[in-house]
């Protein structure tokens, strides 16, 4: 009987995985929809680093992760489950200080899709904190 002490990460029987694509965890490729922003603000960064947020990812602004890849068009796109955008969702610029924000720069609600589509275009309004 082996009676020599064992920490916790020892024992630790946790897989961990990394995902590289949402939609690979799909079966039926109908429940992923394609976010794309059609639009952003003019002051917007030529090559900004553009997050989503919500409920999937902890409401984490800067999480890795979530960050919309640029297609040949340059235009910005992530594809996610159906169901996690139901429970809403924001665009960031990696913090919450630079969360979208309403056409005046100010609080804008949490955006929630609980449409059929298969691409969700957005447009961003405004950055909260960024004023021209």
């Amino acid at each position: 009987m082996d009676t020599t002490e064992r920490t916790a990460t020892e024992w630790d029987d946790t897989i961990r995985i990394q995902i590289a694509n949402w939609s690979d965890l799909i079966k039926d490729k109908s429940q992923i929809v394609r976010i794309e922003l059609s639009e952003l603000p003019k002051n917007t960064p030529p090559n900004a680093t553009i997050y989503i947020a919500g409920e999937f990812n902890g409401w984490n602004p800067g999480n890795r992760d979530f960050i919309l890849k640029k297609d040949s068009k340059g235009t910005y796109y992530i594809e996610l489950p159906r169901l996690w955008l139901k429970q809403g969702f924001k665009f960031t610029q990696g913090s919450w200080k630079t969360v979208e924000g309403n056409r005046d720069n100010h609080f804008l609600e949490n955006r929630v899709y609980n449409g059929h589509d298969k691409i969700l275009k957005v447009t961003i309004l405004s950055w909260e904190s960024i004023v021209f």
